[in-house]
């Protein structure tokens, strides 16, 4: 039993690193987990969905809704203090400058006479390449 169960952790680890070599590729970009698994056939669906879920409670991925899907992307040490831009047309995932949420948290202090404690949260936007489209 032993074995057996050191032999899981080990592919469990490789899966791991396959997934997070993934997001290593292009650090900007978000995935799907069905994107996950297109990209790894060799790893089950259901390990790609686990192990997406082991690495969010981990920190090393942030999750966010996109329509019906869960999208992942890697996580930065200072995730929790700017915002996040999205375009669903590319899939690029765009980290903006602390400055920026600084204004955001002046803005809404001063408006709403709230302080936000942290952002995590992500705003839906057409990338200048893809905006011209529609």
């Amino acid at each position: 039993m032993g074995i057996i169960l050191d032999l899981m952790t080990r592919y469990n680890t490789e899966q791991k690193r396959m997934i997070l070599g993934l997001f290593e590729q292009d650090p900007d970009r978000s995935l799907t987990g069905e994107e996950i698994s297109e990209a790894l056939p060799d790893v089950g669906k259901s390990t790609v969905y686990r192990v997406l879920g082991e690495m969010t409670e981990e920190n090393v991925l942030s999750s966010y809704e996109n329509g019906r899907k869960r999208c992942f992307f890697l996580r930065r040490e200072d995730c929790r203090s700017h915002l996040h831009v999205f375009c669903p047309s590319c899939g690029r995932l765009m980290h903006l400058s602390a400055d920026a949420a600084k204004e955001i948290k002046r803005i809404i202090s001063g408006e709403l006479g709230y302080v936000p404690e942290h952002f995590e949260f992500t705003l839906f936007v057409q990338c200048r390449e893809h905006g011209e489209e529609k």
